[in-house]
């Protein structure tokens, strides 16, 4: 049951994303929204390496994984925003492709 309810809390991580990509929607604004939750996952993650206990290392890792989920969904987002629109089809392009290659390396 206790290892139910440690890892129960990464469910947490759909309810803030919800409630921050509908904010990022609300104000337009998408390179704080991006960033802060990178941040804040970095961050925790890097501290839960140092914690003592493992269920404050876990939730060190649940607050990382929360930071790197809410992040995911306002950064489709930041090349329209960012680029022109003759740009951002090539930024889009070049993203995913960026993506492919580090899927195929992982393999190697």
């Amino acid at each position: 049951m206790q290892v139910g309810f440690l890892t129960a809390s990464r469910s947490a991580g759909a309810i803030v994303m919800y409630f921050w990509c509908a904010h990022s929607d609300r104000t337009g604004e998408r390179t704080w929204h991006v960033a802060l939750p990178i941040f804040l996952g970095g961050l925790s993650l890097a501290a839960s390496g140092y914690l003592i206990g493992p269920c404050r290392r876990i939730r060190g890792a649940d607050i990382g994984s929360i930071g790197i989920c809410t992040m995911l969904r306002p950064s489709g987002g930041l090349p329209t925003a960012v680029l022109g629109s003759a740009a951002a089809a090539g930024g889009i392009a070049l993203i995913n492709a960026v993506g492919n290659i580090g899927g195929y390396a992982v393999r190697f």
